[in-house]
């Protein structure tokens, strides 16, 4: 199943996804959420550019590891972990 996360879990009182109560508080979070994020570049061309430079860099990698074994549990979590970096930090 899914991971369980002791922040979720108190946001939705244990209740879940489809349980938990998606009232005016919860839009109020989403609006403010979503607005951030398009402040960061969410659905714009830069972005997009960003997670293209992070997986030309992915792919590289891939190709030098040729006949290793690797996790790629590790490697996509870089990757997005470097995406939010770049987003955040102007560099991965």
């Amino acid at each position: 199943g899914r991971p369980q996360d002791l922040v979720i879990n108190e946001l939705t009182q244990s209740k879940g996804v489809i349980l938990v109560d998606y009232g005016s508080t919860w839009r109020e979070h989403r609006r403010f959420d979503l607005m951030t994020l398009k402040n960061f570049g969410l659905g714009k061309k830069s972005m997009e550019d960003r997670i293209h430079e992070e997986l030309k860099h992915t792919i590289k990698i891939l190709d030098q590891s040729a006949g290793e074994t690797l996790s790629p549990q590790v490697m996509f979590h870089n990757v997005a972990s470097n995406v939010i970096c770049k987003v955040l930090f102007g560099t991965r």
